[in-house]
């Protein structure tokens, strides 16, 4: 006799199926989220071309700050797959066990439980897991140091966009449309620069977390923190480039 589906076993079955597309989503990578690049808007009274394609710089900002991003997801959608199999196999409703593994497993995400529980199922060694985790702290350094490269680039090319700006409107070559335009591209900047800056953030709380977890099993974590600061460090660099393009974009003369 051929057994049928019970009608309570869909959303159990349905979210089964949701949680290993984002496990493999997660794991696999995730589709781009970069904006296009522009067109070339109209040309001014001198003949410059305002709101032109992407600069180098820009592209590259923009490709580092979706890889960090990307990260945060891929980390938070295997978490919620591991915590949902957890909540799967530790409940007796299957359903309940499911949604509340999920909801753990996601929260936790890949900076705290989820991360520190793959550490430790590969390093049984304290000091062999801490150093594990200070290569990956360091691996992150070195992702916002680059970033923080292409940031100030992207700001230096913004500045004298700004100045344009200014200068086209003062003599009277730019009209307050094609200010507008321009100073949009700056702000667009701004955007990304600011949402990179939570993410790192982000990830500087998240490393804290784990080196807690860390001291709590009685680990050497002082060279983890030193390596956690100078991540800080580069966040607090990254602020100080938005607070100067800040400025700029305030005191430029174009109407808002």
């Amino acid at each position: 006799m051929k057994r049928t589906m019970a009608t309570t076993d869909y959303p159990c079955t349905l979210l089964r199926g949701f949680l290993l597309g984002a496990l493999l989503s997660g794991l696999g990578g995730c589709t781009s989220t970069l904006p296009k690049a522009p067109t070339a808007a109209a040309s001014g009274n001198n003949g410059a071309v305002y709101a032109s394609a992407y600069t180098p710089a820009e592209q590259q900002l923009r490709k580092e700050s979706n890889q960090f991003a990307k990260t945060s997801l891929q980390g938070c959608l295997a978490g919620a797959a591991a915590g949902a199999l957890v909540g799967l196999l530790a409940s007796r409703d299957r359903n309940k066990g499911l949604l509340i593994g999920a909801a753990g497993g996601c929260a936790a995400g890949f900076a705290t439980n989820a991360y520190v529980q793959q550490k430790r199922g590969q390093y049984r060694n304290n000091e062999a897991r801490v150093n594990a985790m200070i290569a990956d702290v360091r691996a992150d350094n070195q992702k916002l140091a680059g970033m923080i490269s292409t940031t100030r680039q992207v700001i230096a090319d913004d500045r004298q966009r700004i100045a344009k700006i200014n200068a086209g409107i003062r003599n009277r070559e730019l009209s307050a449309s094609q200010a507008r335009v321009e100073l949009a591209r700056v702000k667009e900047n701004r955007r990304l620069l600011g949402n990179s800056i939570e993410q790192a953030e982000k990830k500087y709380e998240d490393w804290n977390q784990i080196a807690a977890m860390e001291r709590q099993t009685g680990a050497n974590t002082a060279r983890l923190d030193s390596e956690i600061q100078q991540l800080k460090q580069k966040v607090v660099a990254l602020e100080k480039e938005a607070e100067l393009i800040d400025r700029e974009i305030a005191a430029v003369s174009a109407p808002a």
